[in-house]
């Protein structure tokens, strides 16, 4: 017994055991002790602040992994947010499909000392503001939501198009049509755009299209009440206006009520942790105990200070949500969309002044524009249905080559009505097509739900500078073939006004046409490269995860250098 408590003396220098001569008297004396419990505790801890104990935890059985963020994906409040958007975009984008007819009665009336450029301007301002502004406005959505975008846009635009009743002068319309509309059309853009997003998943490319559809209902009907209206006795282009915006004011006011965007949890960070140990933090000692708190703000200064904070509203910062490593499929479909921009707007606004040059009436040349925007709701629509069906991006790139080669074969060769009503029909189907899908692809190349809106504008910000300069170009490019044409020809200058020689006029857009028809082409060529970029990333990630679980490399001579794309592109 003896030598049993010698040991445990030297396992534990802290318990001292009194000599004993008597075996029986130890052992009697033994229950009496309350320290021997001593012998199982661990050392102290140690007294620096900077050292930590770790303790091992008893294994527990693994917990499931969070499910994945859901989308509703249908359902009353989802459809409800989508009829709500499509009247939006009906009333708001609509407006922007109708400027061909804004261009044709400003060179025959307020603008008629004006080119067909300087004219352009007008509407290119309007849209670049539209698309640039996505840089801030998708930013804005992400942290504030779409209610406050939404009721402010609506009045700025009313505003607008009230100033732009009492406009005569050229730099009037510019302030009220180009750069007042374009602003408030852009509050009312991103929101209908982005919302859809939120409440679906898989049917988010039909989603979008239904909402983009209403942009070209808006087209064919403010065509038709525009033409009507500027002709009718007792009306003209003030009172005209003044019922667009009444219009526009009071279908808005509906549609907002109808709009709310879908909160999206923010994903659960990874565990770093591959054990099961948790590191304690510093237990409590007398020093921690009696260490002095910081001192509260005492002076005037330093109180309102924290007022001042606290009363502030949290803006988030001017991130643009890029990374340090550079997203290839998304910069790939953001160049195609900045080629494409430079001619989606062309044939929009100058199919009228083309088909007055193959000798239409002025009545029947409004309703080439309806043409277009009527195949427009068809092509949103069922665009976006298969889109769904069969990849947003397979659908993406034979769509933007037919609009190509649809201004290659059919735009260049028309020689009357017939031809040109023809393409009016295929290009608007698949440039309304073009605008719905695209977006939606941006949502699917952005794996954050979070960060959808910012994405958004971020790829519309890269279409703005084709948007300005687009349609301004291809009016320079008409102006200057005019001139030429005139110079060459013994007839006299034309002003491309309805009054022109038939066949000076259709030689002089041969310059427009090409260039709308080879920007298109560069854009359908960076969508291809775009969708091989995303079998690259997708064959990538599925190596590194066969890495991970120790199954080798396979196929990644496949993926890498000019062959890989090559295969890539060819599989595409």
């Amino acid at each position: 017994m003896s030598a049993m408590l010698s040991r445990h003396h030297s396992l534990s220098p802290s318990i001292t055991v009194p000599p004993s001569d008597d075996s029986h008297d130890s052992l009697e004396k033994q229950p009496e002790r309350t320290d021997s419990l001593d012998l199982l505790r661990l050392p102290p801890y140690p007294s620096s602040e900077d050292d930590h104990v770790i303790v091992e935890k008893p294994p527990t059985r693994p917990q499931p992994p969070p499910a994945p963020n859901t989308f509703p994906d249908g359902g009353l409040r989802a459809w409800a947010n989508v009829f709500g958007c499509a009247l939006v975009s009906l009333t708001a984008i609509g407006q922007v499909n109708a400027f061909g007819v804004f261009q044709t009665y400003y060179a025959q009336h307020q603008l008629a000392a004006y080119n067909a450029s300087a004219i352009s301007w007008i509407g290119g301002v309007q849209i670049f503001l539209l698309y640039l502004s996505g840089l801030v406005l998708g930013r804005v959505f992400d942290a504030y939501g779409a209610r406050g975008l939404l009721v402010s846009g609506c009045v700025l635009s009313t505003f607008s198009l009230s100033m732009l009743s009492f406009s005569t002068q050229y730099y009037q319309i510019f302030l009220s049509q180009g750069v007042g509309l374009g602003l408030g059309i852009a509050l009312q853009f991103y929101p209908i755009l982005v919302v859809p997003s939120t409440w679906f998943k898989l049917h988010r490319a039909a989603a979008i299209g239904i909402v983009i559809a209403g942009s070209s209902l808006g087209g064919i009907l403010f065509p038709l009440l525009l033409a009507h209206l500027f002709t009718a006795r007792g009306f003209g282009f003030a009172p005209a206006v003044r019922v667009m915006a009444l219009v526009a004011f009071g279908t808005q006011f509906i549609a907002i009520c109808f709009i709310k965007e879908r909160k999206v949890e923010a994903p659960p960070p990874p565990s770093t942790s591959p054990t099961s140990s948790s590191v304690l933090p510093p237990p409590a000692s007398a020093s921690n105990l009696d260490a002095p708190l910081p001192p509260l703000p005492t002076s005037p200064e330093q109180t309102q200070k924290r007022t001042w904070k606290s009363l502030l509203p949290s803006i988030p910062p001017p991130s643009l949500s890029l990374s340090k490593k550079l997203d290839l499929p998304f910069a790939l479909h953001a160049l195609g969309a900045f080629f494409t921009a430079f001619g989606l707007y062309t044939p929009v606004w100058y199919i009228q002044l083309f088909s007055l040059s193959q000798g239409a009436s002025p009545a029947l040349s409004f309703y080439t524009i309806a043409a277009m925007n009527a195949a427009g709701v068809v092509g949103r629509i069922g665009g976006g249905w298969g889109a769904d069906k069969i990849g947003r991006f397979n659908a993406l790139i034979p769509i933007a080559l037919i609009q190509s080669i649809s201004c290659f074969a059919i735009w260049s060769t028309s020689h009357g009505m017939p031809q040109t009503i023809v393409f009016a029909i295929i290009f608007g189907a698949t440039s309304a097509s073009y605008s719905s899908i695209a977006s939606s692809c941006v949502a699917q190349l952005t794996r954050d739900a979070r960060k959808i809106g910012a994405r958004t504008g971020i790829f519309m910000a890269c279409m703005a500078p084709g948007i300005l300069a687009g349609p301004p170009v291809s009016g320079a490019i008409l102006s200057w073939a005019t001139r030429l044409a005139s110079h060459t020809s013994s007839s006299p200058s034309s002003t491309l006004t309805g009054n022109t020689n038939a066949t000076t006029s259709t030689n002089a857009f041969i310059g427009v046409q090409i260039f709308t028809g080879t920007v298109l082409l560069l854009g359908a060529l960076c969508a291809l490269l775009a969708r091989a970029a995303c079998v690259r990333e997708d064959a990538r990630e599925r190596e590194r995860e066969r890495e991970r679980r120790g199954e080798g490399r396979m196929g990644r001579e496949r993926c890498d250098g000019v062959r890989g794309w090559c295969v890539l592109v060819c599989k595409v």
